[in-house]
């Protein structure tokens, strides 16, 4: 029961990791399945990272510190799947042991997974006679066979979606152009943003892309800005919304302050949760509707 156990879980994890990094890294297009790996990490940290920030008062300080997330979140992130796949293959090598060997632990295979997934080598792990030991130095054949068998499996396995689940709210239908130079911080940003029903309009991470999105004849009802993008002001970006008539948010680290000459315009603090932007989203249709009337 435990060999079957460990080769399903597994096999899963060599399934659903690489359709993960395939995702993340490669695919054009936005994913709008619910049930990915990279969402939940991406929540989980940003929500632990968010929570260090607010050791700090709003400003400088805290806003550096927000900016390290993206890069640092990409790095820990390419870390876990590979540790997911040593893990996995450990798994499946373990559970597919012939009767006939002298079983090895867990951990050895492990261990072999891990110096095999590499290619500098495997180190002191040695294939003799069908059977792996942990007291040599040469690599044979059969090493470097599955030195490269762990790499291409690692590569094409990419499983079906297993579908999406939109949840309704009173912000459905609305379309959101996003304004953000921070690629991780964008990137949760639209899953808020679709878990409430939302539509993300565009994505723009400099002053010039966002002039360019907002002069488009496509259509959006709202815009996120973040206020300093690449060291430069959103004030042009917010300037030409307000002569369009585009109702927009501003988001920023430095305080509600910051957002000199719009005062009309709400401001979302950084860092951020989904309860906060919704309130925040609503309150800006809502003023925006009352204006109308």
């Amino acid at each position: 029961m435990a060999t079957w156990a460990a080769l399903i879980f597994g096999g899963l994890i060599v399934v659903f990791v690489p359709q993960d990094a395939f995702e993340v890294m490669l695919l054009p297009t936005r994913v709008q399945r619910r049930a990915r790996m990279v969402r939940v990490f991406f929540r989980t940290t940003w929500s632990l990272w968010t929570t260090a920030a607010r050791v700090w008062p709003p400003g400088d300080r805290r806003e550096r510190f927000l900016s390290i997330y993206g890069a640092l979140s990409m790095m820990i992130l390419f870390i876990l799947w590979a540790g997911l796949l040593i893990m996995a293959f450990g798994l499946i090598q373990w559970a597919l042991q012939p009767p006939a060997m002298r079983p090895s632990s867990l951990g050895e295979q492990t261990y072999k997974s891990g110096v095999t997934f590499f290619t500098l080598g495997f180190g002191d792990v040695v294939p003799r006679n069908g059977r792996v030991h942990l007291d040599g130095r040469d690599t044979g054949p059969v090493g470097r066979r599955d030195q490269f068998g762990l790499l291409s499996v690692a590569v094409t396995k990419v499983a079906l979606g297993i579908g999406r689940h939109m949840k309704a709210g009173v912000l459905e239908g609305r379309r959101i152009l996003v304004v953000e130079d921070e690629e991780m911080i964008a990137m949760l940003l639209e899953d808020y943003l679709m878990d409430l029903g939302c539509e993300v309009a565009g994505h723009a991470t400099t002053v010039a892309g966002a002039l360019g999105l907002v002069e488009q004849a496509q259509p959006f009802d709202a815009a996120l800005l973040d206020m300093n993008l690449c060291g430069e002001l959103v004030t042009p970006v917010a300037n030409a919304l307000s002569a369009a008539g585009i109702p927009f948010c501003f988001m920023t680290g430095l305080g509600a302050d910051a957002a000199t000459g719009f005062a009309e315009a709400p401001t979302i603090g950084k860092p951020f949760d989904q309860g906060g932007l919704r309130s925040a989203l609503i309150g800006l249709f809502s003023k925006a509707e009352a204006a109308k009337a």
